[in-house]
């Protein structure tokens, strides 16, 4: 879905932002593959095109129906917010807040 690099920032950036004498030059950079979106939506059709034929083929054969223990509509929300970086850089500044004072863990 994304792959992570590492990265180091140039001083006249950190400048340009007002972060000069910042200690953190080296980030680490996540990129979402191209297209990804899309194709992402394009296999979760398939998926919930494949559980429709399946219920229906078990239903004509056996007369059993089956219910989809999950909805369309909440799986494409859940697969949408996986591709927000955004939200992603929110949970982590949250997680550095949570352990800012725990030499154990470095950022």
């Amino acid at each position: 879905v994304a792959q992570v690099h590492r990265a180091r920032l140039r001083e006249s950036f950190l400048e340009e932002r007002g972060l000069e004498g910042l200690d953190f030059r080296d980030v680490a950079v996540k990129v979402l593959h191209p297209d990804v979106d899309s194709n992402m939506f394009v296999d979760l059709a398939v998926v919930f095109e494949t559980v429709d034929f399946l219920a229906r083929l078990l239903q004509g054969v056996s007369g059993t129906r089956i219910k989809v223990p999950f909805d369309r509509a909440e799986a494409e929300r859940a697969m949408r917010r996986q591709t927000d970086l955004r939200i992603e850089a929110h949970n982590l500044a949250r997680f550095a807040r949570n352990f800012a004072g725990d030499e154990g863990v470095v950022f």
